[in-house]
């Protein structure tokens, strides 16, 4: 018996060292903090360009195109424009 408690004593040191170690104060300083800086990127300017078989004669067909590159130019805010070649 005296053999096992005498063995048992530098586990108890060991677990009271590691444990003693185990502060509030020491975690708090080893956190490191990193700043994230978001930087607000502007969209870079598409512009296209479509071409029609049809000329500008031809009302629903000509009409039709330009008011889809005109909702498209309102809906991207400017960024996206679509040229329309009759």
């Amino acid at each position: 018996m005296k053999i096992l408690r005498y063995a048992a004593i530098p586990f108890m040191v060991t677990a009271l060292f590691f444990l003693t170690g185990c502060d509030q104060k020491v975690a708090e300083k080893e956190v490191v903090v990193e700043k994230v800086v978001e930087v607000e990127k502007k969209p870079k300017a598409v512009n296209w360009k479509i071409a029609t078989t049809w000329g500008p004669t031809a009302v629903p067909f000509s009409t039709a195109v330009t008011n889809m590159a005109d909702m498209v130019e309102k809906m991207s805010g400017g960024s996206f424009t679509i040229q329309v070649d009759a």
